[in-house]
């Protein structure tokens, strides 16, 4: 059977086990839970489920971070680019990582290459980003790159997601604008972090960062979205299916990622307007999610192919670096 493998940080060799796997469960319905009602929920201490969630951070097996539209957060342009790799595919993904700008990193089976997610503060700075990426590793060469019109975050619990993604609404003053971006910067990297080092980061009192850490969060507007290893769940299979439509890809997109369970839904300018990450229990299994995709209506063509080696995933999309100007998002 075909395995994706999943590089984190640290060191964690173990599945988790069937407490471990109740706590990812619950983080992932709902990120900000406290401790108490984590305890209650999982059936254990709280103290126990303090020692396991510090377990997850201290390895790397599993953290939260926000997920919200990168459009939303100053992102003029998304790209997922495709590599060409002369040598060693891990170790050009090494040095492809440091990156500044590069989300996502995948080697494909299909391609036999790597694919990264780009997020770009102006969709001109594309072409300067892919020379800073060449020029970081000679090994690889640049094949293609694809312009993604949406980005859609799937469920992997029993939870569906919101119908229709919230927009993200900042306070009206320049400074206050700013404020926000820079919580929902914080929020991207960590979705758990406390009011106290929001408050230390954003150099305002506590109270004030509870204040604007809800308002946020209970917008909806940016949602909470694991990274770990699929494995660890018992679903060491993580697939890209693309598919194409006859018409309305973003509404097929929307009601895809409703009513199938996986990670990230793209919608892409290309031919197939459709890609889909899924992580399964086994072959088997990617077969009748594929089969339950070709059902949706106006479907032309589906295909899909695994990830050999997801090497990074974060979702901490550029903010601009200076405040924003009044009007701007």
């Amino acid at each position: 059977m075909i395995l994706t493998t999943f590089y984190c940080d640290g060191k964690f060799a173990n599945p988790f086990d069937e407490f471990d796997q109740r706590i990812v469960q619950s983080l992932l319905a709902d990120g900000r839970r406290g401790g108490k009602d984590l305890a209650a929920m999982v059936g254990l201490s709280e103290a126990t489920v303090s020692r396991r969630c510090g377990l997850f951070e201290s390895t790397g097996a599993f953290r939260l971070c926000g997920f919200v539209d990168p459009w939303q957060c100053g992102c003029e342009a998304v790209v997922i680019a495709r590599f060409g790799v002369r040598g060693s595919v891990h170790a050009a993904a090494e040095k492809i990582a440091a990156v500044e700008g590069v989300h996502r990193l995948s080697w494909t089976a299909q391609s036999n290459g790597l694919d990264a997610l780009l997020t770009l503060a102006r969709a001109s700075d594309l072409h300067a980003l892919l020379d800073t990426m060449c020029a970081s590793c000679g090994a690889i060469e640049h094949r293609s790159s694809h312009t993604v019109l949406a980005m859609l975050q799937g469920h992997d619990t029993d939870v569906k997601p919101a119908p229709t993604p919230m927009a993200l609404m900042l306070r009206d003053s320049t400074r206050q604008r700013y404020t926000d971006l820079r919580l929902v910067k914080l929020l991207q990297g960590d979705f758990r972090m406390t009011f106290t080092s929001i408050a230390d980061r954003l150099s305002t009192s506590i109270t004030l960062a509870g204040e604007h850490t809800k308002r946020i969060v209970n917008s909806g507007a940016i949602r909470t979205i694991g990274v770990y290893d699929h494995g660890s769940l018992g679903r060491p299979l993580t697939i890209n299916v693309h598919i194409s439509f006859a018409k309305n890809p973003l509404q097929h997109a929307a009601s895809l990622r409703s009513k199938l369970r996986c990670n990230l839904v793209f919608v892409t300018a290309d031919p197939e307007q459709v890609v889909a990450e899924v992580s399964v229990e086994n072959e088997a299994a990617a077969v009748a999610w594929v089969e339950k995709a070709r059902h949706l209506g106006d479907v032309r063509s589906v295909r899909w192919d695994p990830l050999l080696t997801i090497y990074k995933q974060t979702y901490d999309w550029a903010v601009p670096g200076e405040t924003p100007k009044t009007g701007e998002p």
